[in-house]
């Protein structure tokens, strides 16, 4: 039996940066923020890996849901982010949180999405670049990974809710400066 051939797809915003990445096999160039579907059929994808980017989407729990519905069979949603990558540009619900918080958040997105087993860790990596895009020498890294559903056409109106993490509670709860809600976090 021939092996399957691997294929890595980037999607990004920036047409030269996802041009010259020579790992990806084929690439997309699209704003998530102004376009939240994904442009890829229903169970295409075995596995996504996202880094650094999730301090900058607006709507996350529609990526979450769209990258579901992307995944095939048991995939795997992997994403990675620094501590300081609530930087710059960053949605203001991410400026305004601390690292511990971010997980939190990450992993309600996760929930939110339809993902299970949800996963997490986070280390200090003192100088190692594990990934281009976390530059600063000893910074904490999270890495949160979680599970597509692996019951086909399984009836999850009748679930119970998702419970909001203390973090979400608290932004609910204080100042309109931490506007959240379940369609943006602008």
């Amino acid at each position: 039996r021939k092996p399957r051939s691997l294929s890595l797809v980037g999607l990004g915003v920036n047409k030269e940066q996802m041009h010259n990445n020579r790992r990806f096999t084929a690439y997309v160039v699209n704003d998530v923020n102004a376009s939240p579907y994904l442009p890829f059929r229903d169970s295409s994808f075995n596995s996504v890996v996202m880094t650094s980017g999730i301090a900058y989407v607006k709507n996350p729990f529609n990526l979450f849901r769209e990258v579901n519905r992307i995944l095939a069979g048991r995939g795997i949603f992997v994403l990675a982010f620094g501590e300081n990558s609530r930087q710059g540009k960053a949605v203001r619900v991410w400026r305004n949180t601390s690292f511990e918080e971010h997980i939190d958040l990450v992993k309600h997105y996760f929930a939110i999405g339809g993902f299970e087993e949800i996963k997490v860790d986070s280390e200090r990596f003192g100088g190692l670049k594990i990934f281009s895009c976390f530059p600063m020498p000893s910074e904490m890294v999270a890495v949160i990974w979680a599970y597509t559903n692996a019951i086909p056409d399984q009836d999850t109106s009748a679930s119970s809710p998702v419970e909001e993490p203390a973090t979400v509670q608290k932004l609910r709860n204080n100042s309109p400066a931490y506007s959240f809600n379940a369609r943006s976090h602008v």
